[in-house]
């Protein structure tokens, strides 16, 4: 156990070398053409894990190894730490590239873009608001969001280079697997489907322990029965969320009313006009 602890602490570790030397790297010229993450995203991960693994440290002197497991909750904090290693776009007079969240890199020209389209309206109070802005290229596409840097940018060299044209309308009629269609995009997925993950964490935590021989199967019996029914009924509101917010339309004002301000719209499902993206899509009627 106690490898498999230095293990995860060695990653995050690892990871938050990476993230210290890349942010080093893009004060560098190179660097002014790019839209990426803002740091921040890392240093609240920096402090996070220096919390958690210092709370760790502790209980396990006086709990012993099975205060170890508390270590796993370091793994979702790897997808944030990646996705500012990865998820970037740097561009010139001529052509971008773009990186995927898992390392691969993509290089387009401008003349190779097939279509523009205004994607999910990003809503928070944290970062700025706006419309991120789909770029597809063939079968290839990626999201240029308004939390990035340089976002206007790069907008304005599109507006230059790409025919009027080829921005296109977003059809919200159509079912999107890129969730384009629902406000906040994937954020909003993530945050929806949160509260059930939090729930099946207890249940999978007291399973390893249960296998390590830490606890007896009365407790697994009793975690099981308790976070599963709360992880289940969690799970259908996420799905109840995601469908009103998909087709606001369809439900009653009460249930805009009841997902709005769940989702942070206080109280109204709206996608307001954007300064930055109206005039680029002029034909664009109100979603």
């Amino acid at each position: 156990m106690i490898y498999f602890a230095v293990l995860l602490c060695a990653i995050s570790l690892l990871l938050t070398l990476a993230c210290l030397a890349e942010w080093k790297k893009r004060k560098t010229p190179d660097w002014e053409k790019a839209l990426t993450l803002p740091f921040t995203l890392v240093v609240i991960l920096i402090v996070y894990d220096l919390l958690w693994i210092a709370g760790t440290a502790y209980f396990w002197t006086r709990s012993g190894e099975k205060a170890l497991l508390f270590l796993l909750f370091l793994l979702p904090g790897w997808f944030v730490q990646l996705a500012y290693l990865n998820l970037w776009v740097r561009y010139d007079d001529e052509s971008f590239t773009q990186r995927t969240l898992w390392g691969k890199t993509r290089s387009f020209r401008y003349e190779e873009i097939s279509e523009i389209c205004r994607g999910a309206y990003q809503n928070s109070k944290y970062a700025p608001r706006g419309y991120e802005v789909v770029i597809r290229c063939g079968k290839a596409h990626f999201t240029v969001s308004p939390s990035q840097k340089h976002y206007r940018e790069l907008l304005c060299l599109l507006a230059q280079k790409v025919p009027r044209e080829r921005w296109k309308r977003l059809d919200l009629r159509k079912p999107d697997p890129s969730n384009h269609h629902i406000a906040n995009g994937w954020r909003q997925v993530i945050l929806t489907f949160l509260l059930p993950v939090i729930f099946a964490g207890p249940i999978v935590f007291e399973v390893i322990r249960f296998h390590l021989g830490y606890s007896n199967k009365e407790d697994l019996t009793f975690v099981l029965w308790l976070f599963g029914s709360l992880a289940l009924f969690s799970l259908a509101w996420a799905i109840f969320v995601l469908a009103v917010l998909r087709h606001p339309e369809r439900h009653s004002q009460f249930l805009q009313k009841l997902v709005g301000r769940w989702a942070g719209y206080g109280g109204k499902i709206e996608y307001p006009k954007d300064a930055v993206t109206d005039p680029l899509f002029p034909e664009e009627a109100e979603p």
